[in-house]
């Protein structure tokens, strides 16, 4: 079980179930990453973090959309930072999740590849990614 904005729930959000899965963060590492950002209390992961529900919620736009335009290697390289100087995550746990976010980037700090090359659905029921390259 994972606290999620101060309830237990058995998964985390699915587009973060998304964006862990596109970025080939370890099990162990996504489970730290949830549950250090659920226990976050400052403002630019706490406001990342409702953004993740939201999308899940209002299905306005696609998760190719909200992967390669709202949800920036800068950005996420940025929040797992200020989870760890929140000490809600360890040196040694940021850094893996760093190189993760940053394995999947190219040379301009853009995410790799096609924004087609990644095809997901999310039902309410469950998340399925697919990296088609």
């Amino acid at each position: 079980m994972v606290l999620w904005r101060g309830r237990r729930l058995p998964v985390e959000p699915p587009a973060f179930t998304i964006l862990a899965e596109f970025w080939g963060l370890p099990d162990p590492l996504r489970r730290r990453f949830g549950q250090a950002l659920s226990r976050a209390r400052w403002s630019r992961a706490t406001e990342w973090r409702v953004k993740l529900g939201m999308f899940t919620g209002l299905k306005l736009i696609s998760v190719t959309t909200f992967m390669f335009e709202k949800c920036a290697p800068g950005d996420v390289i940025m929040i797992i930072e200020e989870l760890y100087k929140e000490r809600r995550l360890d040196r040694r746990s940021a850094s893996a999740m760093q190189e993760c976010v940053l394995s999947r980037t190219d040379r301009h700090c853009r995410w790799r590849g096609d924004p087609h090359d990644v095809e997901g659905n999310v039902d309410g029921m469950g998340v399925e990614v697919r990296l088609l390259k």
